[in-house]
């Protein structure tokens, strides 16, 4: 991988909320990292891991109103942004490089 290229991530049927709630929608994400000291896998995971992070934002940018949103960023931060790798059900990288 080259340095600094990012990680084009698309996002299949991913699930945001708990099984009541469970919305299935598809997206496309695209996910960044940095190679530093030509460790290219370590830079390909965190690219994933902010594709996912991106995807799940858009997610609940859909269904969750702005000001709902803005009032619980601590606690979406920490309790969903974190673990947004679970809430993916399948994946597909498009491109890298």
């Amino acid at each position: 991988m080259k340095r600094g290229a990012p990680l084009l991530f698309a996002v299949a049927a991913l699930a945001v909320l708990a099984a009541p709630a469970r919305a299935d929608v598809v997206v496309q994400a695209l996910g960044s990292a940095r190679v530093a000291g030509g460790e290219s896998a370590k830079a390909r995971d965190q690219a994933l891991d902010d594709a996912y992070k991106q995807a799940v934002g858009q997610v609940l940018a859909s269904l969750v109103e702005p000001a709902v949103r803005e009032a619980k960023a601590d606690l979406i931060k920490k309790r969903i942004s974190r673990r947004a790798r679970s809430y993916v059900v399948t994946s597909r990288v498009l491109d890298e490089g």
